[in-house]
């Protein structure tokens, strides 16, 4: 968001353009966090979780060497794989590891992870554009933190247990349950303004 209008003057985007690079993530999540978290679930989260992460690595070397709006859109949708990986097997890791006295307090901190990062990015994105002017070096000083956590995760201990044969069947009866779906509806909502507000303040106040 920090570099959207920088963005946006060097490759030429219109607004319409600009906005359609945040809510490609968002779309693309619809698609990709479910499938995500079966797969956390019944394959190895450690693997997937740090499969993620260079994953992401490789979406911010594509986002820094993108030269077109369809190079980034694919970027950005890369980007998203990781989101729809991370949040779910991440949080049944945390759950399965710590005892249940203290497991919301550690999930807590983890949930806090996502949007502290992207308080930090915005500083550390703004920092690095009013530095060197070129919105792509914002990108790049990501990639390899990145990957080094990811090699990180692969090492972390994992006690995962089984799904077990039925897991699939029993998703039908999760789906059921009224709190659960308006709790997931509640939360996307919640994500669309997040990522509109998130995306077009900066531009606001650089116009202004």
């Amino acid at each position: 968001a920090v570099v959207g209008e920088a963005m946006k003057t060097d490759m030429g985007f219109s607004d319409a353009q600009l906005g359609l690079l945040h809510s490609v993530l968002l779309i693309t999540l619809i698609f990709v966090i479910f499938p995500g978290a079966v797969i956390n679930d019944t394959w190895n989260r450690r693997k997937f979780i740090a499969l993620g992460g260079l994953l992401w690595s490789a979406a911010m070397t594509a986002t820094a060497m993108a030269g077109s709006f369809l190079s980034l859109c694919l970027a950005r949708i890369l980007a998203s794989s990781n989101e729809g990986s991370t949040g779910s097997g991440g949080t049944a890791w945390l759950s399965q590891h710590y005892p249940a006295e203290r497991r919301s307090r550690v999930l807590g901190i983890f949930q806090m992870g996502a949007p502290l990062g992207m308080a930090l990015g915005t500083l550390l994105g703004g920092a690095v554009l009013s530095l060197t002017g070129n919105w792509r070096y914002c990108f790049i000083i990501f990639i390899i933190p990145a990957i080094v956590l990811a090699v990180t995760v692969f090492r972390l201990p994992d006690n995962q247990l089984p799904a077990g044969r039925k897991y699939l069947s029993g998703i039908p009866a999760l789906l059921r349950k009224r709190t659960l779906v308006i709790t997931a509806c509640a939360g996307g909502f919640f994500c669309i303004i997040k990522y509109a507000w998130q995306a077009w303040l900066p531009v606001l106040l650089m116009r202004t």
